[in-house]
């Protein structure tokens, strides 16, 4: 499937769910497609989409999700090289998924340890 530099992130389909499909072949594509780049040429994927699945090919899951759920929250078109993709991802993940505890009641800690029974 070519990802048109047109398209836009959510027009660009992944046959198969994200824990279903190629995680470093579709992150290279959203990859490219939030830039609105076109990662193929003639066809084919280009020199800089095998460059950037091989390092995707290198990374644990644990950041490949990481990196296609903070994509996926972007709206196009986004310009960003790779290193800052990897910082915007890191401080997007803990501005969203951590919150802040202004204050705890007794009741709260006796919750937390009933639940860890």
């Amino acid at each position: 499937m070519a990802v048109r530099a047109s398209e836009s992130i959510t027009e660009v389909k992944m046959m198969k769910s994200w824990e279903d499909c190629n995680k470093p072949v579709a992150l290279a594509k959203q990859f490219f497609a939030i830039q609105g780049i076109n990662a193929f040429t003639g066809g084919r994927p280009s020199k800089q989409f095998w460059a950037v699945r091989g390092f995707y090919c290198k990374c644990p899951a644990e950041t490949l999700n990481l990196l296609h759920e903070y994509i996926e929250s972007l709206e196009p078109p986004q310009k960003f090289t790779m290193t800052e993709l990897f910082h915007r991802a890191a401080l997007w993940n803990t501005t969203t998924k951590i919150t802040k505890i202004d204050s705890t009641t007794v009741n709260d800690y006796l919750k937390i340890l009933e639940e860890w029974k």
